[in-house]
């Protein structure tokens, strides 16, 4: 039988820990923080239109059920701690909402981000603040999509992201549970590790409580788990609590090797990895530092949609500058070509990199992809979520 909530029951009974003091970001549909599970916990909240925050002082609400569920099942596992919720999807624009909510947990202290969502369309813009949230600190904790074997979605796919798969009460993993395999090969990149992920039984808005079955209940679950860590050993940098949790993970069954990197999570072995190896050396994912982009990538949704337009039709990307300084170019260039009452300042500016929501017209979308310091042209108007 899975022992993931009875090692979690030893850590808050035997050891104490409740995640109290550890800070955690959640993306997510939102949350209903006046259910009962979530009462208290809710640090801040924000709703996410695809040009930035739309309303900082409104109560935190969920527009569907997943973020509650999500949100809940951190609490389960981490009583005490306190989370920042995004309300990113399910309304639309979901590359440039999620940025926003990307950018805002930059500026809220937190330790822990989880993203129980996914794209299942590169996404360069996700990488670069994701490699932020790395450089300062931050465990990123993704979960890897409910397409089953072979299939896996974006940011989970990123080595940066600790990603979590599903496993069922036997510690198998579901046919749903999503796998990455680079190359076409069978050895498994992702998920990192695996965890309960079928028929859990969570929070939904208006005080009620739902069975659900997905990779991400298996990665809140995760999220938690990695909270009392950081209670435990508060100095602690984020990598080496990532090693901890791939060390101690218990192997799967030979024939599903190909759905899981490491194996199943195990709460309480973690914790004794780390009270005996805590002086570890930091496991340092392998990326591209900030302003080492390759290449410039463009969106291929946005040749679509220039195809389709306009010369003075607007449009709407989302552009990743090569360095602070060429946005002052982008700012003169726009004043120069734009006349009003055409749309060009319409931006969010991204604090963490040179990242704006842009909307303007097609004219001046086609200028900014020649320019080689504008290094990704992205669309904003994907749809799809898990």
């Amino acid at each position: 039988m899975n022992c993931f909530k009875s090692e979690v029951d030893d850590l808050i009974h035997r050891k104490g820990l409740t995640g109290k003091g550890v800070l955690v970001g959640h993306l997510d549909t939102g949350v209903d923080a006046t259910h009962s599970a979530l009462s208290g916990r809710i640090a801040d909240f924000r709703r996410f239109g695809y040009r930035g925050i739309t309303s900082e002082t409104m109560p935190a609400w969920d527009s569907g059920w997943h973020g509650t569920h999500t949100a809940s099942l951190i609490t389960a596992v981490a009583p005490d701690v306190r989370i920042y919720s995004g309300m990113v999807i399910e309304e639309g624009h979901i590359v440039s909402r999620i940025i926003a909510g990307l950018d805002w947990l930059l500026s809220c202290q937190v330790k822990i981000v989880l993203l129980s969502l996914g794209i299942f369309t590169h996404s360069p813009v996700f990488r670069s603040l994701i490699q932020e949230m790395v450089q300062r600190d931050m465990l990123v904790i993704g979960s890897i999509g409910n397409r089953g074997a072979g299939k896996a979605s974006v940011p989970g796919i990123y080595p940066e992201v600790l990603t979590v798969g599903a496993a069922d009460g036997h510690g198998r993993v579901p046919t749903f549970s999503g796998s990455y395999h680079p190359d076409g090969t069978e050895a498994c990149q992702k998920p990192d590790i695996i965890a309960p992920g079928v028929d859990i039984l969570a929070a939904v808005p208006g005080e009620a409580w739902a069975t659900r079955s997905g990779t991400s209940m298996a990665a809140a679950q995760v999220a938690g788990l990695a909270a009392l860590l950081f209670e435990a050993f508060p100095t602690l940098p984020a990598g080496v609590l990532r090693q901890a949790l791939y060390a101690s993970s218990d192997g799967v069954d030979a024939r599903q090797a190909h759905r899981t990197n490491r194996g199943l999570a195990r709460p309480l072995a973690a914790y004794c990895w780390l009270e005996t190896r805590a002086d570890a050396p930091e496991l340092s994912p392998t990326f591209l530092s900030a302003g080492e982009i390759e290449q410039q990538f463009i969106d291929p949704h946005i040749e679509k949609q220039l195809a389709l337009v306009g010369e003075d039709n607007l449009c709407e990307v989302i552009v990743e500058l090569e360095s602070w300084e060429i946005k002052e170019q982008i700012v003169k260039m726009l004043e120069d070509l734009l006349q009003p009452p055409e749309i060009a300042g319409q931006w969010k500016e991204v604090r963490a990199r040179p990242i704006l929501i842009l909307k303007s017209p097609k004219r001046i979308i086609r200028q900014l992809i020649e320019w080689p310091a504008v290094k990704i042209v992205h669309a904003c108007d994907i749809d799809k979520w898990i």
